[in-house]
């Protein structure tokens, strides 16, 4: 199979699917510290899960824009 056909290069393509990861992680992140006044009894478990996952998207945005920057 060629990839020459494909109109996105596949590093464009994972930078992309990255990127849209990590706005959903964001998404999810927000919320969770959103639920923090719902339930007093699990605060600390959603203040926990909303920093890993902020922390996570983070990561992936940084590694998503760094992508294909380094010298070959």
């Amino acid at each position: 199979m060629r990839l020459s056909n494909i109109p996105v290069s596949p590093i464009l393509l994972v930078r992309y699917l990255l990127i849209f990861t990590t706005a959903i992680l964001f998404i999810f992140g927000a919320g969770s510290f959103l639920r923090t006044s719902a339930n007093p009894d699990m605060k600390v478990m959603y203040l926990i899960y909303a920093v890993l996952m902020l922390g996570d998207g983070a990561a992936m945005l940084v590694s998503g824009l760094l992508i294909n920057k380094q010298k070959k």
